[in-house]
């Protein structure tokens, strides 16, 4: 009777299956070490950019914005916003000491920017001007200009503007 020889592992490929494996290992530890450093790096500056973006379309999408004069401050802005003949009420305001957001009359808030230290608002007529200090101290100014969605306060006064134009 014959002995079937069957080969098998030696001790030596084995130790280096072993060694392959902890090194495949070792790099998916590292290479999800660096996935979780990325997560937790902040891109505060993209998050700026995006608030400020938010805020303009705000602006500019409306047919009609003015900042009511009589109710805004240093710490809260009014916007008098209308759309489809539907004039709305919106706060722009620093909340809760952390966020910058717009609320609107109805109810309901657009948070526009986390983790903010301080904020404030300059108002020069339509003219409004954003201060932002961040939490790493960095600080932003944020300018807009609503007249040009402004509505002439009377119409007579609209028709004299263009007939003057027109000399």
């Amino acid at each position: 009777m014959k002995i079937k020889q069957v080969k098998g592992f030696l001790l030596v490929e084995a130790i280096i299956s072993i060694a392959i494996t902890l090194l495949c290992l070792m790099m998916l530890t590292n290479l999800l070490g660096l996935f979780k450093q990325y997560r937790q790096v902040e891109h505060y500056g993209n998050e700026l950019v995006l608030s400020y973006v938010q805020l303009n379309n705000f602006i500019e999408t409306s047919d009609y914005i003015e900042i009511d004069q009589k109710e805004s401050n240093s710490k809260k802005v009014i916007f008098k916003r209308e759309e489809a003949g539907k004039v709305t009420n919106y706060v722009l305001e620093y909340y809760n000491k952390s966020m910058l957001r717009l609320t609107a009359s109805q109810g309901g808030h657009i948070p526009l920017l986390m983790k903010v230290k301080q904020s404030d608002f300059d108002i020069d007529g339509q003219k409004l001007k954003v201060r932002i200090t961040e939490w790493k101290n960095g600080e932003s100014e944020w300018f807009f200009d609503l007249s040009s969605k402004n509505k002439p306060a009377d119409e007579k006064m609209e028709q004299d503007d263009k007939s003057q134009d027109k000399r």
